[in-house]
């Protein structure tokens, strides 16, 4: 077999091993990003823009040893659906895995979906809260977006 076509050979098979490697990194990369992402942008971007239609204003809850606040409701409409359901303004949603937001995201899916979900919350003067000590609400259906 002359030099060429051994060289076009040997090419050929780094060319797919180089395309095989990089699908796989490609999906390890996916995979431990997903999570990441998906808890950004429920965060950053879908919290936000239902928070009118469920009558909440989402921002930082002054805590103790914690300068920066923790994510909470900053203000509960007494005309929403959250205020209905037991949630008040300085209540902070909590997760046993994830940041308190991000299982809210998850409760209000859920909600969405027709199923029964249910949040802890604290306030700032029992933070860190234990069960005990967190309110365990009902979190409303949320309102469907037009």
């Amino acid at each position: 077999m002359p030099l060429s076509e051994q060289l076009s050979s040997v090419l050929r098979r780094v060319f797919l091993l180089m395309i095989l490697i990089g699908g796989c990194l490609a999906v390890v990369l996916f995979w431990l990003l997903e999570r990441p992402l998906s808890d950004f942008q429920c965060e950053h971007e879908y919290l936000p823009s239902i928070a009118a239609d469920l009558g909440l204003q989402i921002g930082k809850i002054p805590v103790r040893d914690w300068p920066e606040g923790l994510p909470g409701f900053v203000k509960v409409d007494p005309r929403g659906p959250m205020y209905g359901a037991g949630f008040r303004a300085g209540d902070i949603p909590m997760g046993r895995h994830e940041s308190g937001m991000v299982a809210f995201c998850g409760a209000l899916d859920w909600a969405d979906r027709g199923l029964d979900s249910r949040i802890f919350v604290t306030t700032a003067e029992h933070w860190p809260a234990t069960e005990p000590q967190a309110r365990q609400l009902a979190v409303p259906k949320p309102p469907k977006r037009k």
